[in-house]
């Protein structure tokens, strides 16, 4: 398996900002929250979750028919 150096970067700078933050999740959670806000960058809502009447499969392998 090959290392990702973007995904290597990520983490490291993760585990930067946890150190800083004295390793706290909820002070890390609040964090990114504050640069989201500061951010002039447009955040993307969340898909809307698919209606229990939907005819297509919940899951990533969807159950057979008996």
């Amino acid at each position: 398996m090959s290392i990702d150096p973007i995904v290597d970067e990520l983490h490291r700078m993760r585990a930067e900002e946890m150190e800083r933050l004295n390793f706290d999740f909820e002070a890390f959670f609040q964090s990114i929250k504050e640069a989201e806000r500061l951010s002039n960058r447009p955040l993307l809502a969340p898909p809307k979750a698919a209606s229990r009447d939907s005819k297509l499969p919940r899951g990533r392998f969807p159950r057979r028919a008996a």
